[in-house]
């Protein structure tokens, strides 16, 4: 604080709040645009609501501490109303956090950042169980953001980034991690200096995939490792889709032998054959492996006609022991099964002895 050694006049942008608070400057002259008695006197009225709102609170008097903070809200700040909101939401009942919560909508209303950092913390915990709370969850995210929160615009960036609540939006993700600025590390800070970002749309989100493979390796909690394969996942498959082979290829292993996911071999299945559709003989040859092991597994299981089907789509890629089984099934039968079929049983064992010529190739690294 200093004042004018002509005018002894304090101007209203070098006066603290505490100092008004306490009206230390009650005996200055005020003249112009300085703090006039009326200001002063409010903020002293401010003061004593305050101060008997949290007296009562401490002496377990709720209602007459909400009234308290109620005409402190009305008459001064919104922090009156947060600290309401603050009171009941850390209650257990659901009455009290509702009432909470509104104590909390009064104060974001008036841009107050903390109430609309807690809605948001509140809304997106119930998303997780209701999405019809995702659409508050961002727009409390988003308007903290706007009063300057590095805390919001680092929640909002991974809300983008994993789409849980909403669409998948990577310019929208990489923008909000901008905004986060010191509080972006690890998994954030490395996709927002990501380089390959101008890439085309295949060679971009492979290589996001492979960020997020890179950290599952550095990650030791289970539920980050399952996050980031998930997310991994997602963008080899986006990647896959834009005609990357190579997406199909990290995928299938993934799936195949259920590396922090789900084990699923029809998925497998689907990306190699797809990755075949682009023309992928590495895919080609993990079929002919992955079709014969299915089909040996549901006939060891008595699953005739599933094992059928998987012999015959090894054939097709060529595998001579699928041929061989199939010529010996329809040579044989069946019963209440597979009928007898000598065609068939010719058609595979003449194929068997033509593939058999060569050594089958086996992915060893699959």
């Amino acid at each position: 604080m200093s004042i004018d050694p002509s005018h002894k006049t304090l101007y209203i942008n070098q006066a603290s709040s505490q100092e008004v608070r306490k009206g230390k400057l009650f005996h200055i002259p005020i003249l112009g645009n300085i703090l006039s008695r009326m200001q002063i006197k409010k903020a002293e009225k401010a003061d004593k609501l305050l101060g008997k709102g949290i007296e009562y609170f401490n002496n377990r008097k709720l209602q007459l501490a909400e009234e308290c903070f109620i005409k402190y809200a009305k008459n001064c700040t919104p922090e009156g109303f947060y600290i309401l909101g603050k009171i009941y939401t850390d209650k257990k009942g659901e009455v009290e956090q509702e009432k909470g919560i509104k104590y909390l909508i009064k104060a974001a209303k008036s841009n107050h950042l903390e109430s609309c950092l807690d809605l948001a913390k509140i809304y997106e915990q119930k998303a997780s169980q209701d999405k019809n709370y995702s659409k508050e969850t961002i727009k409390y995210y988003e308007k903290a953001e706007k009063l300057g929160s590095k805390q919001a615009s680092l929640a909002l960036g991974y809300i983008y980034l994993y789409g849980d609540l909403t669409e998948k939006n990577l310019d929208k993700a990489l923008d909000s991690f901008g905004k986060a600025g010191s509080l972006r590390s690890g998994l954030a800070d490395e996709i927002y200096s990501w380089k390959n970002r101008g890439l085309d749309s295949q060679e971009k989100y492979f290589y996001l995939a492979e960020i997020f493979i890179d950290h599952t390796k550095l990650e030791t909690e289970d539920s980050l490792k399952k996050l980031y394969t998930r997310e991994a996942s997602n963008y080899y498959e986006i990647a896959g889709k834009s005609g990357c082979v190579e997406a199909y290829l990290r995928l299938s292993p993934i799936h195949f032998y259920g590396i922090n996911i789900e084990k699923n071999t029809k998925k497998t299945m689907d990306f190699l054959e797809n990755a075949v559709g682009l023309g992928s003989s590495i895919a080609f040859s993990r079929l002919k492996t992955i079709y014969t092991q299915s089909a040996d597994t549901h006939f060891e299981k008595g699953e005739f006609q599933e094992a059928v089907k998987y012999y015959e789509k090894a054939a097709e890629k060529l595998h001579p022991q699928a041929c061989k089984r199939l010529s010996e099934i329809y040579s044989q039968g069946i019963k209440g099964q597979i009928e007898v079929n000598p065609d068939l049983a010719k058609k595979y064992l003449e194929k068997y002895i033509f593939y058999d010529k060569t050594t089958p190739f086996i992915d060893e690294d699959f």
